[in-house]
């Protein structure tokens, strides 16, 4: 009955609906991957947001994975050291984000991300954005290095860079005279405050589910739609097939 789906026009139609299901499966399965992935981070960032501020100035810290604690640290910033952290928009507006060493007293500094800058400000140290000179305490989240994106290229790994592409302090130590701990802290606010506009803090992210849940359905209706149209043509054909066969016969 179904002999005809030997033919190789229904061959490279087999062929093209399992590869429709099989991207379609991966895709789902990426997109379930990826709401865990966000649930675990809002966790941690709900659990740093419970816990009691802790002072870090006079720690030595190793990164680990999703760290994520609500810190303050005193120090003086270091604007000659300045980078640009390029491409992130805050509000559907274009811009980078400024990041600054903040050296402590023990001689050890963070990178601090100081929030968002327009796109135009992209050569460091960005004056409009200056932070208080002196003293300063900052409050913020203390995170672990941004990983590498894949399928994108990453920020060279020797010579002197002024932008990056993510914020990697194992990476701006290596230009950076002093000692840079591993992660980085995501400014909330600081004392004293700036007296400039810029750079704007750059808000929490949200806390929810994101689109991956109802993406993730997206692609598994997909295949449930492949594989009934693929079967209603299965079966349309072979219904055609006996008449043809009957009508041939009586020829």
């Amino acid at each position: 009955m179904y002999s005809f789906a030997r033919r190789p026009r229904w061959i490279l139609l087999h062929i093209f609906v399992l590869g429709v299901v099989a991207t379609c499966a991966v895709a789902g399965v990426w997109q379930l991957t990826r709401l865990v992935e966000r649930r675990t981070r809002n966790d941690e960032i709900r659990e740093a947001l419970d816990r009691t501020e802790t002072d870090r100035t006079d720690f030595v810290l190793a990164g680990g994975k999703g760290l994520r604690e609500r810190v303050r640290v005193t120090g003086r910033y270091d604007t000659e050291n300045e980078v640009i952290l390029r491409n992130r928009s805050l509000d559907g507006s274009p811009g980078n984000h400024v990041l600054t060493p903040l050296v402590t007293r023990t001689g050890a500094a963070f990178i601090v991300d100081r929030g968002w800058v327009p796109a135009e400000l992209d050569d460091p140290p960005v004056e409009r954005a200056a932070p208080p000179s002196g003293r300063v305490t900052v409050h913020g989240l203390m995170v672990d290095a941004e990983p590498r994106r894949p399928l994108t290229p990453d920020d060279p790994g020797s010579g002197r860079l002024e932008s990056v592409r993510r914020i990697n302090p194992a990476r701006l130590d290596k230009q950076i005279p002093y000692r840079v701990h591993p992660v980085y802290i995501q400014l909330r606010s600081q004392e004293p405050a700036s007296t400039n506009d810029l750079p704007r803090v750059v808000p929490l992210p949200e806390l929810s589910d994101g689109p991956h849940l109802a993406y993730a359905f997206q692609w598994f209706a997909f295949i449930v739609i492949a594989l009934a149209v693929y079967v209603i043509l299965l079966r349309r054909e072979a219904k055609k097939t006996p008449a043809r066969s009957a009508g041939s016969t009586t020829g």
